[in-house]
């Protein structure tokens, strides 16, 4: 399995809990030190549309639509997470995400760091989850 291939399934791992959209804007708003909701304005300022489309890639292969064409539920995606984008604007981040995750090796990396946190807050839920059920038996 290549390193694109466990990018786009890492919210199907198995027994663990995946994290809401929400949860994961709000990961990605701490690691590039943004202010709670900026993620979700409608500016084009650089420091805020990166890490937006990273949010947008993110949320969109969690939510893929399981049909033969595997495309995500951007309607979806819209109205749950990002009322004030265009829909224009969500397929173009997802689109750019994809491209420079085939060819810049450094934003790849970014992306795996991002998924890594994650991954553990996933995990660290699982744990806890683990330990009210041993507690209440």
């Amino acid at each position: 399995m290549n390193q694109l291939t466990t990018l786009s399934s890492a919210y199907t791992i198995p027994g663990h809990i995946p994290l809401s959209g929400e949860e994961i804007i709000s990961i990605i708003e701490q690691y590039f030190h943004l202010k709670q909701g900026e993620i979700k304005m409608r500016t084009r300022i650089r420091e805020i549309v990166r890490p937006r489309q990273i949010a947008i890639w993110i949320i969109a292969n969690k939510n893929i639509q399981k049909s033969e064409y595997q495309k995500p539920m951007w309607s979806k995606i819209t109205r749950d997470h990002f009322k004030q984008i265009d829909h224009a604007t969500l397929i173009h981040s997802f689109r750019t995400v994809e491209s420079d995750l085939h060819t810049n090796r450094a934003f790849r990396q970014l992306i795996v760091d991002i998924q890594l946190l994650i991954h553990d807050k996933e995990e660290t839920i699982e744990r806890v989850k683990l330990i009210k059920n041993i507690k209440i038996n």
